[in-house]
């Protein structure tokens, strides 16, 4: 494989796991967050307020899956291209 390849790869592995770990995180924040909306957290009486309020911004739920989304891709910059810097025989014996 050439070292474009190499590096192609590891991005799109690294976009499929950064993707199903956006997803499931922002399917289970944004359904916790419903959840203590509709039933609620009883605060103590010290506090002036009797429940824990809950407010989502669409666009801060963006911007925070999209950086998420932005470091896994980061987080693949680096080992692919070490990968695609190491040659075959390099890889066999280093294991």
């Amino acid at each position: 494989a050439s070292d474009r390849g190499i590096v192609r790869t590891f991005l799109v592995i690294g976009a499929v796991i950064g993707a199903i770990g956006v997803l499931s995180g922002l399917t289970l924040g944004v359904s916790t967050c419903v959840a203590i909306a509709e039933i609620g957290i009883p605060l103590p009486r010290e506090y002036y307020i009797s429940r824990l309020p809950v407010e989502m911004n669409l666009i801060e739920v963006l911007v925070v899956s999209l950086a998420a989304f932005g470091i896994c891709l980061a987080a693949t910059l680096y080992p692919s291209w070490e990968a695609s810097r190491m040659r075959p025989v390099e890889g066999l014996r280093h294991g």
